[in-house]
C-alpha cells in the first residue's frame, strides 16, 4: 500500500520544519564549539541572546542576523495549567488542530475552527462563561525554563506612559499624550525578557511553549498581562522564581483573542511568563505586562490635578497588546472618588485598585463612576482595552469627598441674574436654613443636567426640589458632558425677594408684556387674592415671545396650583399671601393674564336652551383672545347637557369648565363634544378656554333630568316598530326622546346612522337623573320604572350633520318576552333558516332562547347590503342581568356570514337574539338560521349541477345549484386546475325547503378566464378530475370578454 502526502498537509510541514530545525541547531552548536572566542555555555546553546551577538548586530546593521535555534516539535512542553472557574463552567472539548489558515503567510489567519465559547482547545483552555476564571494554583509546580525562545533578540524600546495635560480654562482641549506602541523585532523572533509597560510583537514557535522573563522588584504585586493572539484557549501563565505557578484571573475574552489577565505574585525576583501554542505554524502575538503596585510607570495625579471643579483630563491611547496605562493618586480609604471617562466609542475601561491589588471599582463601559474607596492605599487606576484593538481615551480622577474648586452658590432672589461664566464642573450649594428648596443647572443657552449630593456623597433632591437641612451640598453637572460654562439656580420655596405685586382683574385692567432678561432670571408675582378664592391664569404670548408655566405657591412655599402651559383655573388653598412663580431657561418676552373668579363683571349671562335645532346661544368676546366666561343663575337643573363651538377656530385643545363660587370644578367638556354634567349647587360660572385665539362662540345648556321637556314624541316601544328620525343643523343642536317604563319592563335603545361614521352621541338618562349610557349609538339596555330620556347630539363641528334614527323597543314586560320575540323560539343546537326583509316599519328580527353556561350558538346570516362597509347589528341579552354593565352574551364573527354567540354567565340564561340593519339601509332582505353541525357534505349537502355553468369575466351571475341537502349554510369554493383556491366568489341567495336547489350569485370580477372545479368546504380525499360527492370537476367556465355575444 502506498501513501501520498500532499504539500499542503500540515503534519508534513511540521516534520520538515522540525528536521530542518534540528540540522540548524546541530550546525550552530558545532560552530559554537569550534570557533574561538565564542561562548559555549548551555544558555547560549539554548538560543538565549549573548552580549557579543547583540553588540555585533548593533554595530553592523548590514550584517546578516545570527542563526536561530528552532524548537523541536517533539520537545516536552510544560504541564497544562489548572483552571478554576469562579462563575459558570462549560464542557471541555477539543478545539481545532491549530486554528490557523493554511493560506496565511504569517500564521495569523484563523479560518480553522476554534470551538465555541465555553469549550477548550488542545492547549488546555477552560470555559469561563461570562466570569473570571483562575488559571494556576500556588501549589502547582511547573518548569520555569525558557523553552521556545530562539535566535538573537533585539532589545525592546520602552516608550513613556501618558503624561498629565492640565485642562485649560475656560475652553479646555485635551491633548493626546505619547503612549507605548508595539515594538516588534526585525526578525519577528520573540525576546527572552519583557520590559514593563512595553509592547512586544513577535512570532511564537508552533506546538510548544514560549517563555518570557520579567522582573518584579516588589513582593505580592499585581501583574496585568495583555496578550493578543489569534489562537483560542491560550491564556498566559505566570511562574514564580521557584517554579510555582501563580494564580491568574482571566476573563472569557482572555480565552479568546485579547482580554487582560490579572496575576498575583509572590516574592520579588525574576518571573517566567509562558504562552502555549497549539498551532502547527508560527503565530504572531502582541503582549506586555504592567506591575501595578511596584512599577514606576504610573502617572502621578497631584492634588491640583484631582479637584472636582477642574480636574486634569488625561488623554491617551491603549495600543493592541498594551496591559494598560497607570495613574497613581494619594486618595485615602473611605473617600469618594469620581472616575470620568468620556465615551469616545472605543470602549476603554478604567479600574481602580487598592494597595493590595484588589479591584475596588470599574467603569464597565460607563462614562463615569462615583466610587467609595474600600481597602487600603495607595490607590492606582489602570486604563485598559481588550479585544486586540487599539483604543483612545480621556480620563479624569476627582476627589468627591471634600470637593475643591467649586464656587459657592447662595439662594437667589427672583429676577436676579445667574452667574454663568465659570466652567467649574461643580458648585457648593450653601443652604442657610432648613426648608424646601429647588435647584436647576443652566448653560448660557439652556438647561444643564446635574445632580446634588450630601456631604457623604449620597445623591439628594433627584427631582429638582426637596426639603434640605442647613449646610453645604455639592452640585455637579452631569459628568459625561464636556466641560463648559455653567451655573445653578438655587431658591427657597418661601423666597419673596424680587416678587412684584399684580392685579387679579386683568381681563378689564389689562396685562403688560414682561420679559426674562437673562437665562435663569425667574419671575414672581404677589397676588392680592384671598385664600378660598380662585384665579384664572392665562398665557397671552406676544409675538416672538414664550409661554410660561406658572405655579402658585402659598406663604409656606406649598404649591397650590401648577398650571402648566395651558390656561388654567387655580383654586387658592393654604396660607396667603400667594405668589405666582414663572421660570425660564432663555431670554424672551411673555405675558400672563390673572383674573379672579369672583369678579364676573366681564362674564356674559348664560340662559338655558330648549331641545331642537337652532336653540343655542351665540356670544362674542370683547377682544380676540383665548378665554370667555359665562354666568348661570342658581335656578338651573341639577344635571344639564352642555356643549359649545368656537366660530371658525379649531376645537382641538379647547375646553368648557363649570366651576362654583369657590373655584371648585364640577365638570369639564373637551374639544366641543357635548356631555351631560352634574352642575354646581347654586349660581356657577362657565369658563371657555382655547389654545388658539377666537372672537365668537356658541354655547348651549339644556335640562338633562327626567322632567326635561323633549322636542320629540314618545314612541310606542313596539319591537321592530318605526324608528324615530332625527336631524341636526349645527354641532350645538340636541334632540330629546322620552319613554316611560313600568316595573318589570325591559327596554333596548339603539341609534342607527344613515351616513357613514359614528357621528351621533347618545346619552340615556334614567328616572332618577342618572346617566345610564353614553357613547356612539350604544345598545343601551334599560330596566326600572319611570320616565327616561334619550338625548342625542352630533359630535364636534362635523361638516356633514348626521341624520340618525333611534329605535326604542320594549322587549319584555313583567309577564314575559314581547310577542314579536316570543313568536320566534330557537334552539341553541340549531334552528331552521328563516328569511325576511327589514323595513322602516319592521326594523328588527327578534327570537328567544335558553342557553347554559359555556354553550355556543352558531348562526349563518346572509344580508346583501350592497355596501361592504356596512355593519349589521347582531346581539344577545339575558333577562337575568339585563341592565348589568357587563353583558355575559357575546356575538362575534367566525367566518364569512358566520357568527358565534356565547354565554359566559351562571346557570341557565333566558335571552333574546336581535338582528337589525345596523348601518345598512332598509329595505334589507336577509336569511338567518342555526348552523348545521359537522363539516363537508354533512353541513353543506351534495351539489350535482350548476345552471347556467358559464359566465363572462367581470360579471355577477345568478346560478342555480341542484343537489341534495343544500341550504343557506352550504359553503363551496372554486378551484383552478392547479387546485389552488380562486377569487371566484359564491354568495348564497335562497334555498328550497326540500334542500334540492340553492340559488347563488357568482362574482367573476378580476378572475382569469378558464374552467374551474367546484369543491364543498371541508371535503378532502377527492381525486383531481374524478367526480365524487362534494367535488364537481369542470363545473363552471369563465369566458373571455370577447366571447360575449
Amino acid at each position: 500500500m502506498s501513501l501520498s502526502v500532499l504539500p499542503s498537509d500540515r503534519r508534513y510541514r511540521a516534520v520538515v520544519l522540525s528536521t530542518a530545525g534540528a540540522l540548524v541547531l546541530a550546525v550552530l552548536v558545532a560552530l559554537a564549539v569550534l570557533l574561538p572566542g565564542k561562548d559555549t555555555s548551555p544558555t547560549a546553546a539554548a538560543g538565549a541572546p549573548s552580549p557579543s551577538a547583540t553588540d555585533s548586530a548593533s554595530a553592523s546593521p548590514s550584517a546578516p542576523p545570527p542563526a536561530t535555534a528552532t524548537p523541536s516539535p517533539t520537545a516536552p512542553t510544560t504541564p497544562e495549567p489548572t483552571a478554576t472557574p469562579t462563575d459558570g463552567t462549560g464542557t471541555g472539548s477539543t478545539g481545532a488542530d491549530d486554528g490557523t489558515d493554511e493560506g496565511s503567510d504569517d500564521g495569523t489567519g484563523w479560518t480553522g475552527s476554534t470551538g465555541s465559547s465555553g469549550s477548550a482547545g488542545s492547549a488546555g483552555g477552560r470555559s469561563g462563561g461570562n466570569s473570571a476564571v483562575q488559571i494556576g494554583n500556588p501549589g502547582n509546580s511547573g518548569n520555569p525554563g525558557n523553552s521556545g525562545n530562539s535566535g538573537s533578540t533585539p532589545t525592546p524600546t520602552p516608550t513613556p506612559g501618558p503624561t498629565p495635560t492640565p485642562t485649560p480654562t475656560p475652553t479646555p482641549t485635551p491633548t493626546p499624550t505619547q503612549t507605548p506602541t508595539p515594538s516588534p523585532s526585525a526578525s519577528g523572533a520573540c525576546p527572552a525578557a519583557l520590559a514593563p509597560h512595553t509592547v512586544v510583537s513577535c512570532r511564537i514557535a508552533p506546538n510548544t511553549d514560549t517563555s518570557f522573563t520579567l522582573r518584579l522588584p516588589k513582593a505580592d504585586d499585581l501583574v496585568i498581562v495583555q496578550l493578543v493572539t489569534p489562537l483560542y484557549g491560550t491564556p498566559p501563565r505566570l511562574y514564580a522564581p521557584d517554579g510555582t505557578q501563580m494564580p491568574c484571573d482571566v476573563s472569557p475574552s482572555t480565552y479568546g483573542f485579547g482580554g487582560p489577565a490579572r496575576c498575583t505574585s509572590g516574592p520579588a525576583g525574576d518571573y517566567t511568563l509562558r504562552i502555549n501554542s497549539h498551532s502547527a505554524d508560527p503565530v504572531k502575538v502582541s503582549l506586555s505586562y504592567l506591575a501595578v503596585l511596584s512599577g514606576d510607570d504610573c502617572v502621578t495625579v497631584t492634588a491640583a490635578d484631582r479637584t472636582l471643579g477642574a480636574p486634569t483630563v488625561y488623554s491617551g491611547a491603549v495600543p493592541a497588546g498594551l496591559a494598560g496605562n497607570c495613574y497613581a493618586a494619594d486618595f485615602a480609604p473611605g473617600e469618594r472618588v469620581r472616575l470620568l471617562r468620556p465615551d469616545n466609542g472605543h470602549y476603554v475601561d478604567a479600574t481602580l485598585f487598592d494597595g493590595t491589588g484588589k479591584a475596588v471599582c470599574r467603569t464597565d463601559g460607563n462614562a463615569y463612576l462615583d466610587c467609595a474607596l474600600t481597602g487600603t492605599g495607595p490607590y492606582r487606576a489602570v486604563v485598559q482595552r481588550g479585544e486586540g484593538v487599539e483604543g483612545t481615551y480621556q480620563l479624569a480622577l476627582s476627589r468627591f469627598s471634600q470637593p475643591q474648586g467649586c464656587p459657592v452658590v447662595q439662594p437667589q432672589a427672583y429676577g436676579e441674574d445667574v452667574a454663568l461664566a465659570d466652567t467649574a464642573r461643580c458648585r457648593i450649594l450653601r443652604v442657610p436654613a432648613d426648608g424646601h428648596y429647588s435647584y436647576r443647572g443652566l448653560y448660557p443657552d439652556g438647561v444643564a443636567s446635574g445632580h446634588v449630593y450630601a456631604a457623604d456623597g449620597t445623591e439628594v433632591c433627584k427631582t429638582g426640589d426637596c426639603d434640605l437641612t442647613a449646610g453645604d451640598y455639592t452640585y455637579t453637572v452631569r459628568p459625561d458632558i464636556p466641560r463648559r460654562a455653567n451655573g445653578v439656580v438655587l431658591r427657597s420655596a418661601t423666597e419673596t425677594r424680587g416678587c412684584t405685586p399684580v392685579r387679579d382683574d386683568q381681563l378689564t385692567s389689562g396685562s403688560a408684556v414682561d420679559s426674562f432678561g437673562a437665562v435663569g432670571q425667574d419671575r414672581c408675582l404677589t397676588l392680592p387674592t384671598a385664600a378660598g378664592e380662585a384665579v384664572y391664569l392665562m398665557n397671552r404670548t406676544p409675538e416672538d415671545g414664550t409661554s410660561v408655566a406658572p405655579a402658585v405657591l402659598d406663604a409656606t412655599g406649598a404649591v397650590t396650583c401648577a398650571a402648566g402651559y395651558a390656561d388654567q383655573l387655580c383654586r387658592l388653598s393654604g396660607t396667603g399671601p400667594f405668589r405666582v412663580v414663572m421660570v425660564s431657561n432663555r431670554v424672551a418676552d411673555f405675558r400672563l393674564v390673572v383674573q379672579r373668579l369672583g369678579d364676573t363683571s366681564t362674564c356674559a349671562p348664560w340662559a338655558a336652551s330648549a331641545y331642537g335645532n337652532g336653540k343655542s346661544q351665540a356670544g362674542t368676546v370683547s377682544a380676540v383672545g383665548r378665554m370667555a366666561c359665562l354666568t348661570v343663575p342658581a335656578d338651573h337643573p341639577a344635571r344639564e347637557l352642555v356643549g359649545y363651538r368656537l366660530g371658525s377656530t379649531s376645537l382641538v385643545d379647547s375646553s368648557l369648565r363649570l366651576v362654583d363660587a369657590t373655584g371648585r370644578e364640577t365638570c369639564r367638556i373637551l374639544s366641543g363634544a357635548a356631555g351631560v354634567c352634574t352642575t354646581p349647587v347654586g349660581a356657577y360660572t362657565a369658563v371657555l378656554f382655547s389654545d388658539q385665539d377666537f372672537s365668537d362662540f356658541t354655547v348651549a345648556r339644556r335640562d338633562a333630568t327626567a322632567s326635561a321637556v323633549c322636542d320629540l314624541a314618545e314612541p310606542s316601544g313596539q319591537v321592530g316598530g318605526r324608528a324615530t328620525e332625527v336631524g341636526f343643523e349645527s354641532s350645538t343642536d340636541a334632540h330629546c326622546v322620552p319613554f316611560t317604563s313600568a316595573a318589570g319592563d325591559l327596554f333596548q335603545v339603539e341609534a342607527r346612522h344613515a351616513i357613514g361614521g359614528q357621528a351621533t352621541m347618545v346619552n340615556v338618562v334614567d328616572a332618577a337623573g342618572g346617566l345610564l349610557c353614553h357613547g356612539w349609538g350604544p345598545d343601551c339596555r334599560v330596566a326600572g320604572a319611570g320616565r327616561h330620556l334619550v338625548v342625542l347630539t352630533p359630535y364636534s363641528q362635523v361638516s356633514a350633520m348626521p341624520r340618525p334614527t333611534v329605535d326604542i323597543w320594549k322587549l319584555a314586560t313583567a309577564a314575559g318576552w314581547a310577542p314579536e320575540c316570543a313568536a320566534h323560539p330557537v334552539s341553541v343546537d340549531a334552528f331552521p333558516q328563516r328569511t325576511g326583509t327589514l323595513t322602516d316599519t319592521d326594523t328588527v328580527y327578534c327570537a328567544v332562547l335558553d342557553m347554559k353556561a359555556g354553550q355556543d350558538l352558531k348562526i349563518d346570516l346572509h344580508a346583501d347590503t350592497g355596501n361592504p362597509d356596512d355593519q349589521l347589528m347582531l346581539g344577545m341579552a339575558g333577562r337575568e342581568n339585563w341592565s348589568d354593565r357587563t353583558n355575559p352574551y357575546k356575538c362575534v364573527s367566525s367566518g364569512v356570514e358566520s357568527y358565534t354567540c356565547a354565554y359566559s354567565g351562571a346557570g341557565t340564561g333566558h335571552a333574546v337574539l336581535l338582528f337589525g340593519p345596523g348601518t345598512a339601509r332598509t329595505p334589507l332582505a336577509y336569511t338567518i338560521g342555526g348552523t348545521r353541525a359537522g363539516t363537508g357534505i354533512e353541513r353543506s349537502g351534495v351539489p350535482r349541477t350548476l345552471t347556467p355553468n358559464s359566465a363572462p369575466q367581470d360579471t355577477q351571475t345568478e346560478v342555480t345549484i341542484q343537489g341534495t341537502g343544500l341550504s343557506m349554510s352550504s359553503r363551496f369554493h372554486f378551484l383552478m386546475p392547479s387546485e389552488r383556491v380562486t377569487p371566484l366568489r359564491i354568495t348564497p341567495l335562497s334555498a328550497s325547503p326540500d334542500g334540492t336547489s340553492l340559488k347563488v350569485r357568482i362574482d367573476s370580477e378580476g378572475v382569469f378566464p378558464g374552467v374551474y372545479d367546484l369543491l364543498v368546504d371541508g371535503v378532502t380525499g377527492y381525486e383531481y378530475g374524478v367526480p365524487s360527492p362534494g367535488y364537481i370537476p369542470k363545473a363552471f367556465t369563465v369566458l373571455e370578454p370577447a366571447a360575449v355575444k
